[in-house]
């Protein structure tokens, strides 16, 4: 089981987990025409492959890598497979391949027009998904400046990818640059990508890092925020002032305390992820101020990246992401002092079960992130 396993949870609770055979293993089933196997080599394991969960029926994450109990569903997570077996013209044996897998042995894909950075994967589980999700990128073309190796590409890129559409999501929405924008769960490494793009879209805003009195320092040491706070439930302790809110934490409490503050100065109120996962509530009805806005990554960049008259081009889209990339490796990972963000890399199946135990009690620490080998 071990070297053809999935790592599934419980559809209706994350928290229970168990190992299934994986149906894409040579043992399973052969190749057919145009298909390509791949052994997955690591994967990161973030906050973002636990909203997948939480959000597996929503937003069809369960359909994408189909297991045979349909009580379970196999989590998703941004990584490296290697081709094993190929049937498919312009992809080799050996090639290693960047895109979003599941938590587990293999992965078979079905190539579309193959480029010389990469392919779309048209295997019908996932071609009703965003674009980004089922999007292949040839490992040796990845933008990986010299102070980011292999394990900390896989843990930041994909993060920083959201934190990049999110800016432009803030910046097309009308936000007014003059006024506070206020990010919750501001030591996460989503919250961190954000803050650096809106930096560099909106050069005057005023970011303002909500975070605990733990992480303070972690956070101020960023050097993303202009200014950082400590929150607490019952109050946020900021000023009156017109705001928008860019809600990364996902904890209710937090969420409607800074409404209750805040009110009608409370320009927007936009959701991002669920750092916070079991604080999280939906909004209730005479919830003061604006109704939060929910922001899905992959579905703004499915619209906001086309050739529509109001979109961008795909290679205008990847052209800004990597200069956003290279700035913020730059800036944020290779200063003189303690690089901010280290990988702690695990093993096998076992490996699996401790980074999604921590991130399910809240014990991960910002600074650190899993990287999973098999």
């Amino acid at each position: 089981m071990d070297e053809e396993f999935r790592f599934c949870v419980r559809r209706d609770d994350p928290a229970i987990t168990t190992l299934l055979r994986d149906p894409d293993a040579p043992s399973q089933r052969a190749l057919k025409a145009g298909e390509v196997r791949l052994r997955v080599s690591f994967f990161a394991v973030t906050v973002n492959n636990l909203t997948c969960a939480l959000y597996g029926d929503k937003l069809s994450f369960w359909g994408m890598f189909p297991v045979n109990d349909p009580a379970w569903g196999a989590i998703p997570g941004w990584g490296v497979g290697e081709v094993v077996e190929s049937r498919c013209d312009g992809i080799t044996v050996g090639e290693r391949l960047f895109g979003f897998l599941p938590m587990g042995s293999y992965l078979i894909v079905q190539p579309g027009a193959v480029s010389g950075q990469g392919f779309f994967d048209t295997a019908a589980p996932r071609t009703d998904t965003a674009p980004i999700l089922h999007y292949f990128l040839r490992w040796h073309c990845r933008p990986q400046p010299a102070a980011v190796d292999d394990g900390l590409f896989a843990l930041l890129y994909p993060l920083f990818g959201v934190g990049y559409l999110l800016a432009d999501y803030v910046v097309s929405s009308g936000a007014d640059a003059a006024s506070p924008l206020l990010i919750t769960a501001a030591s996460s490494k989503t919250a961190t990508c954000a803050a650096f793009c809106l930096r560099r879209a909106m050069p005057a805003a005023d970011l303002c890092g909500l975070t605990s009195a733990a992480h303070l320092d972690f956070v101020k040491s960023l050097g993303c925020y202009d200014r950082v706070v400590v929150y607490e439930h019952g109050g946020v302790g900021l000023r009156r002032e017109s705001v928008t809110l860019i809600d990364i934490a996902g904890d209710a409490r937090l969420r409607d305390a800074i409404h209750q503050h805040y009110g009608e100065r409370l320009r927007t109120s936009i959701s991002v992820g669920r750092a916070h996962w079991a604080e999280f509530k939906p909004p209730y009805a005479s919830l003061p101020g604006p109704r939060p806005k929910q922001f899905w990554a992959p579905h703004y960049g499915r619209v906001r990246v086309s050739s529509s008259g109001t979109g961008i081009s795909s290679e205008q889209y990847n052209a800004g992401l990597s200069r956003a990339w290279r700035d913020f490796t730059s800036a944020v990972l290779a200063r003189p002092r303690q690089q901010p963000f280290a990988t702690l890399n695990l093993s096998g199946p076992g490996g699996i079960a401790v980074a999604w135990a921590a991130l399910l009690d809240g014990s991960a620490d910002p600074h650190e992130g899993f990287v999973v080998q098999l």
